[in-house]
């Protein structure tokens, strides 16, 4: 029996600098443009998760990506990153959900 992971395709949630949504697909279910970056159009998601997965970029683009040089690649000092993390894993949930035969690869635990 293969595994789970080969009898599905993935996407990635891990936010990078040069990405607007963090989203990352070999497969996604409507190509991008001229190899534009990925956005929840790419995989048809709700208008409330795209919300929702806006917020919590913005959270890690005021957190982690915007910090002063010197602390670059870095949390600010009291952001609750623990609390971002369960948020991430929600949201990954939540596009499992809306994006049958999709799993979704949670590459934004490497900020933790």
């Amino acid at each position: 029996m293969e595994p789970m992971s080969a009898l599905r395709k993935t996407v990635e949630l891990n936010p990078d600098y040069g990405s607007p949504w963090g989203l990352w697909s070999n497969h996604p279910i409507i190509p991008s443009y001229q190899g534009a970056f990925l956005t929840p159009d790419n995989f048809l998601l709700s208008t409330g998760l795209k919300d929702r997965m806006d917020a919590w970029l913005q959270l890690w683009r005021e957190n982690y990506a915007d910090v002063v040089e010197e602390d670059s690649n870095r949390w600010r000092p009291g952001f609750d990153r623990r609390a971002w993390a369960e948020e991430g894993n929600a949201i990954a949930e939540l596009i499992e959900r809306e994006v049958p035969g999709y799993g979704v690869v949670r590459g934004f635990l490497s900020y933790l």
